[in-house]
């Protein structure tokens, strides 16, 4: 019977323990490079990024063509918004799918602050 893993065998488990990717599309040669805490935010961006691209395009969901247009709007400001400039590519692509008439009417959706529990912020 093994011994119970210790407060610091555990912390070091969970942080600094390498995993590789199971995708079937990860790079050639990957190799054990995350976290369990990094596979975690992967996971989150990747879905979140998804979710939002089906719910704006297939579904005309307004609050997601509204965040893609947020997104989107970095564009406009590069000296502000440097780290988003690809994001903000990549928003205007999947925007490029949207009807115009539900990415018109997205822009009534109001913007909340993240502080509100938004996962958006107005761009001003």
């Amino acid at each position: 019977m093994t011994e119970p893993a210790t407060d610091a065998e555990l912390l070091r488990f969970l942080t600094q323990e390498t995993f590789r990717s199971h995708s079937q599309l990860r790079v050639l040669d990957e190799g054990y490079v995350y976290t369990l805490p990094q596979l975690a935010l992967n996971v989150d961006a990747n879905l979140h990024v998804l979710m939002v691209c089906e719910l704006a395009v297939k579904y005309g969901d307004l609050p997601s063509v509204a965040l893609l247009q947020h997104v989107a709007s970095a564009l406009k400001d590069p000296g502000r918004w440097p780290d988003r400039q690809a994001d903000a590519v990549l928003a205007t692509k999947v925007l490029a799918k949207v009807p115009l008439n539900v990415a018109i009417e997205a822009r009534t959706v109001p913007k909340r602050t993240p502080q509100s529990g938004s996962p958006f912020a107005p761009l001003t």
